[in-house]
């Protein structure tokens, strides 16, 4: 469906903007709409009723739900005012370098997204089971998976001139700071995602609250200052990866901290 939908849209409206853009919106809310529609047809046990309401678990979801808003809001901001940062500091020629960087890495991180996503509910029903065994050994094996997924980041930054020139058809130069930080950040962000999974899986987010917002403010600022000093987009890929790498560090400890002595009261706990 989507498929056809952008031919569509490729044949009919290529020069139109607008066009495109509303229909990059509504293909997405069109599939999610049908697939639900015929889960819920299909699986009619499932179907939400207002019977299965129960006021008193209310509080409590409305708190752990404001919690991953304000999160999920904070990320979208990180990821975000690069842009807006480059673009205004800058000029769009850097926006453009750097943006085309940001997703020739990121497709990786694409692939390792879509293997270490089901862990999330996974790491759920095995922390309330109490089958730490289990959790230690799927994290350890997903280390692993890890590091071939950064040796791939390594070959992708030692080719990245050729491989960018045959992804988009055109010469362009790359800024090799621009690609050696964004290589940086993608291999941080490999190492921070399966243990933020755990911990958002087990429900302890109450750090990763405090940083999440404590970054944001961090890299709005630092970035602002030292892509004026830079006048390139390094000085946003700086403080962007040095949070991603103490998050990495934070991240590994709470982890141990949790499957060491999950009944323990502190902080790290919560």
């Amino acid at each position: 469906l989507i498929l056809l939908l952008l031919i569509f849209e490729i044949n009919l409206f290529q020069n139109s903007l607008i066009n495109i853009s509303i229909y990059y919106g509504i293909i997405p809310l069109l599939v999610f709409f049908i697939y639900t529609l015929f889960f819920f047809l299909f699986n009619r046990n499932l179907s939400p009723s207002i019977s299965y309401i129960s006021l008193n678990s209310f509080k409590k979801l409305f708190k752990v739900g404001s919690v991953f808003f304000v999160i999920n809001i904070c990320n979208v901001i990180i990821m975000s005012i690069g842009n807006i940062f480059i673009l205004n500091l800058v000029g769009p020629e850097e926006v453009s370098i750097y943006d085309i960087t940001l997703k020739y890495f990121s497709a990786i991180l694409i692939i390792y997204g879509v293997l270490v996503s089901p862990l999330w509910s996974l790491f759920t029903d095995a922390f309330y089971k109490n089958d730490y065994k289990w959790i230690k050994s799927t994290i350890r094996k997903i280390n692993y998976i890890s590091f071939v997924f950064i040796l791939i980041i390594i070959i992708m930054n030692l080719f990245s001139s050729e491989l960018i020139k045959f992804w988009i058809n055109k010469n362009i130069i790359l800024n090799d700071d621009v690609v050696n930080l964004t290589s940086l950040f993608i291999v941080f962000s490999i190492l921070n995602n399966h243990y933020i999974y755990f911990l958002n899986g087990s429900g302890k987010i109450k750090i990763q609250f405090i940083f999440t917002i404590l970054s944001t403010l961090f890299l709005i600022i630092f970035s602002y200052i030292l892509i004026s000093f830079f006048n390139s987009s390094i000085g946003y890929l700086i403080p962007l990866v040095f949070i991603r790498f103490i998050g990495a560090l934070i991240w590994r400890y709470q982890y141990h901290i949790i499957i060491t002595n999950p009944n323990s009261n502190s902080i790290w706990n919560k």
